[in-house]
């Protein structure tokens, strides 16, 4: 089951409102209830929802990886290992990382903006790829 802000109240018996300002550590919540809120919030397991993060700050806090699509035999070795270490690496920032292959440079050039203009992205890595 998701642990939400109103069952975080509902386990500390404070409103949701108290709970929401104690998450976002506005200043007009005590110390003592930001500490209580943040120990129930961890140990229930509780993850602030990614959709409603996203409408807040209109950020996708994700970075595509548009690729040409290749044949397997003829993919470099190291392909893995580069889409690897840009995921870990972008993960520690709180993002996550998107790929997506394109048959032609004009399907490439396609899906970076529709991609963009759809807001499922914040930005792209852009590989060299001659």
């Amino acid at each position: 089951m998701k642990i939400t802000i109103q069952n975080l109240a509902d386990h500390l018996g404070i409103s949701k409102g108290t709970v929401s300002r104690a998450l976002r550590g506005y200043a007009d919540v005590s110390a003592s209830t930001v500490e209580r809120v943040q120990q129930a919030a961890n140990e229930l397991g509780y993850q602030p929802s990614a959709v409603a993060q996203g409408i807040k700050t209109g950020l996708a806090r994700s970075i595509g990886l548009i690729l040409l699509s290749e044949s397997q035999a003829t993919s470099p070795p190291f392909l893995m290992q580069f889409i690897n270490g840009i995921s870990t690496s972008i993960a520690k920032q709180g993002y996550t990382l998107t790929v997506a292959t394109a048959q032609s440079d004009a399907e490439m050039v396609e899906l970076h903006r529709d991609l963009f203009v759809q807001r499922k992205v914040d930005g792209f890595i852009l590989p060299r790829t001659t």
